[in-house]
């Protein structure tokens, strides 16, 4: 039996690896009963008129961002060790939701609520059995980097910058209801997470696929919104049509960069002589 086999069956690894998964069920099983209904409503609301609203953007675009965050920690109940993108995902969302937590606090409308979901997140990331990949300096070299992608996501940053910025201002400024409900902050924290997880995307390591289909699957859904429903914090038709192209390249950038390195590592393999020659 090897070193890393016996170290896999010690009473402390065990232990640590069931506090793991029990901080994943518990996150999991709070995720399911706080957004039940907008989980559902998500699906619904694209063919239910009586669902839409004033705040529909807002609700739509928010809960987009919800079913990414729950379906990161839901992976992580299978090989985790493989899942290092979608645990940095997870991860991502109360960082990135500082965007939002913070107005909140300042208005005293912060739900208490939210430390208590985002607390198996962190302890799940310090207990994750890949948690020294999760940091790891080798993703930020500058040989790993996918720069095309990484250019995408800079890209991005300067008109979503300016929306977040912008719908910031509207939350600190504001009194209406919307402000009430904290969706201005909301949005801003949401269009912002799309163009991270593209930039998540572009890292090295291990396989970043889930990242730019979640970037991609985001902006899709914000730019949808937009048009059907043009209310509150929408996006106009020029803004939401560059938001789907934008999403399309994150995916097909990603994918031609996976399918270019593949190809070359072939190629190589094929350079090499054989042990015969």
């Amino acid at each position: 039996m090897s070193l890393e086999q016996l170290r896999g069956t010690s009473p402390k690894h065990l232990a640590r690896m069931a506090m793991f998964y029990l901080a994943i069920v518990a996150f999991v099983g709070m995720w399911l009963m706080i957004f039940n209904f907008g989980l559902a409503a998500f699906f619904r609301i694209w063919f239910d008129p009586s669902l839409v609203d004033i705040h529909v953007v807002h609700h739509v675009t928010f809960i987009s961002l919800v079913w990414v965050f729950g379906l990161a920690m839901l992976v992580q109940l299978y090989k985790p060790r493989h899942r290092v993108t979608t645990m940095q995902m997870a991860l991502l969302v109360p960082i990135v939701g500082l965007v939002d937590t913070v107005p909140q606090a300042l208005h005293g409308v912060l739900d208490p609520m939210v430390f208590v979901l985002f607390a198996p997140v962190f302890i799940a990331a310090a207990l994750h059995p890949a948690r020294g990949d999760l940091f790891s300096r080798e993703q930020l070299s500058r040989d790993s980097l996918n720069w095309p992608l990484l250019g995408l996501a800079v890209l991005a940053l300067v008109p979503v910058g300016l929306y977040a910025i912008g719908q910031l201002n509207l939350q600190m400024t504001l009194s209406d209801e919307h402000a009430a409900m904290s969706h201005y902050s909301s949005i801003a924290y949401s269009s912002l997470l799309m163009v991270v997880y593209a930039a998540l995307a572009s890292l090295g390591g291990q396989s970043r696929r889930a990242a730019a289909f979640a970037a991609a699957f985001m902006a899709f859904v914000f730019a949808t919104i937009s048009t059907l429903h043009p209310a509150t914090s929408a996006i106009g038709p020029l803004w939401s049509g560059a938001a789907v192209l934008w999403g399309l390249a994150v995916v097909g950038i990603y994918e031609w960069s996976i399918r270019r390195t593949k190809s070359d590592r072939e190629g190589v393999s094929k350079e090499e002589p054989s042990p015969a020659d």
